[in-house]
């Protein structure tokens, strides 16, 4: 069909011609023939059901080319069968950009032949061809000079506008961030695989790090308090490469409640504040944080059943309900002083918690542990050493945050060493576990903590409280010191921890502490927790420091993913196309069914039927129905008996029927078809 005009034609050399490109790419190490075809087939044919049905993170090889080359046989189509080049020029550039995603291929000189060439179609398509010949060679020579000096044009502002593309992005960079607050990337998201972006939010398996997320605002709990927190729900000890587990399987207890002993070295004494939680009634686990003495459900103790794992110390209420989700935290009012922590250690764990909180990967590359020692050179202290790692990753090392640019991690390598050497883009997931494991080869004891950061201030005339949502769900490390226990740090860029009294002095935030869903983080600014977009902390501009021969060596897939979305974004925009093009054959469709079904009362078939003539010929304010339509009949002089038995109908189906809700007779709705002939008739002459 797209190379001969007689179908049985295509039929024999296309499908043909198609098998032979996939062989060529993937023999699977048999013969050409049928056999090979089944495989093949059997083959796609899995592939698409676990891309269906959200099996696959990844776009595979067998399905990138397949949509490669569904593109060119959509370019050829459009071009040679419905000389739509414009089209055509489209579906090209879009191929192109998946070149530039799924090879090392530098589009910029195939961008110019295909913009020439596609402008000249463009121009050939609309010149009469009832023009005499010597017209028509003026005209192509006029198109290719106009074609030829725009391609031209375009590859020069190219090369030596570079200053001012840099300029534009920087300007254009707030538009980026509105875009981003108001759901824009995450609406394109949801047009990728299920699997393959996953929501912002709180879960149990972390067995799998990596990949972009998408923001998520479902409310999770309230904390009524004045001051800033870091939410504490669970911690895990086991890294495994490519995420974390518990190295035992936690053990739960029932708790007694009020519940106590959360932080073994709490100081006893001491001012103490009470911060009210308000859960949502879907959410089960208890948030509660640093310094927290004591968990009390108050009048409804008795009602409340809650567990505890002392392994991840994690507090679980077993049956969340609407009328059990108020409890108190009394907490030391008091922050960490770092100050305290100079002549601190790790002596007072047992040699099997040391080994427990040092563990590492067999498998984990030698230059993270160079990296580190690198790193600590010059500290002597453990409190030293862990603010050396902790500045390396939140400002001197060159790293990125983004939820959307985060890639996922190819099999073979490890998830810290990629996101140390390789991708340098992340966010609380990559941070949190990269300052673990970095610190880990030092010997040092750490942990991998999650739960939520502060939320959003919210202040009325009666109340102020935090908001936390699942756009705040955060991950950090804590680190162990003798004498003091388990302290928390915050490695993550534009983040502080607000529970450390230097926390904010020395990243230099003020106390609001950033959203772990908020826009990513550029050279600009970094939005904060708090509503005002006046306290927002400034950032150092940070430039990336990535070897471009690391970037050739990024995962496949990720190349295969980002052609997943050009395409599938392509694809639409050329669906779009067809769908405005055939809009008003569109609209008649619906009214057409419902005739024929003749289910609705004469009164509203008549109202859709008017509706729909109004919206290929607008009606004016002044203008009667009868009059109205008397402008169709000299439109459509062919249809005048109809439009005008029509309007005889409806006006005394709307003025003198007894029943409104009475249906159309046979010889009525015979007359509705008539007039959607008349209109489809006419929308095809337009």
């Amino acid at each position: 069909m797209i190379l001969f005009s007689k179908w049985h034609l295509w039929l024999l050399t296309q499908p043909l011609t198609i098998s032979l490109v996939f062989y060529r790419y993937f023999p699977a190490e048999e013969k050409f023939g049928l056999q090979w075809i089944r495989h093949f087939y059997t083959q796609l044919k899995s592939l698409f059901g676990q891309l269906t049905g959200s099996e696959l993170s990844q776009l595979n090889q067998i399905l990138a080319l397949a949509l490669i080359v569904s593109l060119i046989v959509l370019a050829c189509y459009t071009l040679l069968n419905q000389f739509q080049p414009l089209w055509s020029v489209f579906v090209c550039l879009g191929y192109l950009l998946i070149l530039q995603t799924f090879t090392p291929t530098v589009i910029t000189t195939l961008l110019m032949p295909v913009l020439f060439w596609g402008l000249i179609l463009i121009g050939a398509a609309r010149i009469p061809t009832d023009e005499k010949r010597s017209s028509l060679l003026i005209t192509l020579a006029v198109i290719g000079l106009v074609s030829f000096g725009l391609s031209r044009l375009s590859q020069w502002s190219t090369a030596n506008f570079s200053s001012q593309q840099e300029w534009a992005q920087r300007q254009t960079s707030s538009y980026k961030n509105k875009l981003q607050e108001k759901g824009f990337f995450d609406w394109i998201d949801r047009y990728s695989p299920r699997g393959a972006v996953a929501q912002m939010g709180y879960g149990t398996n972390d067995q799998v790090l990596g990949g972009p997320l998408r923001q998520n605002f479902d409310l999770v709990f309230k904390a009524y308090t004045d001051h800033p927190h870091y939410w504490r729900i669970a911690s895990k000890d086991e890294h495994t490469g490519k995420g974390w587990q518990s190295s035992q399987r936690p053990a739960t207890l029932e708790a007694s409640l009020p519940f106590t002993g959360l932080f073994p070295h709490l100081e006893t004494q001491g001012e103490t504040t009470e911060i009210p939680i308000e859960l949502a009634p879907s959410f089960a686990y208890l948030p509660y944080t640093y310094g927290t003495k004591e968990m009390d459900f108050q009048e409804q103790n008795a009602q409340a059943e809650v567990t505890f794992q002392p392994e991840t110390e994690q507090l679980t209420l077993v049956k969340p309900r609407e009328n059990l989700n108020h409890y108190l935290l009394k907490t030391l009012a008091a922050p960490l002083d770092l100050d305290s922590l100079d002549a601190s250690s790790s002596e007072d764990l047992s040699a099997d918690e040391l080994a427990q909180y040092t563990q590492l990967p067999k498998d984990l590359p030698q230059r993270v542990q160079e990296l580190a020692l690198q790193l600590t050179s010059n500290d002597t202290t453990q409190v030293d050493k862990v603010l050396s790692l902790e500045a390396y990753l939140k400002k001197d090392g060159g790293f990125r945050y983004s939820l959307r640019d985060t890639p996922f991690v190819p099999e073979n390598q490890d998830y810290v060493d990629h996101f140390l050497f390789h991708s340098k883009v992340g966010y609380c997931d990559n941070f949190s576990t990269a300052f673990v494991v970095l610190a880990r080869t030092l010997d040092i004891p750490t942990r991998w903590v999650k739960g939520f950061s502060p939320g959003e201030k919210v202040s009325n005339s009666t109340e102020q409280y935090y908001q936390v949502t699942n756009a705040n769900a955060h991950s950090w490390p804590e680190v162990y010191f003798s004498g003091v226990g388990w302290v928390p740090f915050e490695p993550t860029p534009s983040f502080a921890q607000p529970d450390l009294s230097e926390a904010a002095e020395n990243d230099g935030a003020d106390e609001t502490v950033e959203d772990e869903e908020s826009a990513d983080l550029s050279s600009e600014e970094a939005p904060a927790s708090d509503t005002s977009v006046d306290n927002q902390p400034n950032q150092e501009e940070r430039s990336s420091t990535t070897d471009p021969s690391s970037e050739k060596s990024d995962s496949t897939n990720n190349r295969l993913f980002s052609v997943f979305r050009y395409g599938l974004f392509f694809l639409l925009l050329i669906a779009g196309y067809f769908s405005y093009l055939k809009r008003r054959q569109i609209q008649i469709w619906p009214v057409r069914r419902s005739v024929q079904k003749n289910q609705l009362s004469l009164v509203k078939q008549c109202l859709q039927l008017i509706r729909l003539y109004e919206r290929q010929k607008k009606r004016l304010p002044y203008q009667t129905l009868q009059q109205y339509f008397e402008e169709w009949t000299t439109t459509m002089p062919q249809c005048r008996q109809s439009i005008l038995a029509f309007v005889d109908m409806a006006q005394e189906a709307f003025y003198r029927q007894e029943n409104p809700t009475a249906l159309p007779s046979d010889e009525q709705q015979q007359l509705l078809e008539k007039m959607l002939k008349c209109l489809e008739t006419y929308v095809a002459d337009a």
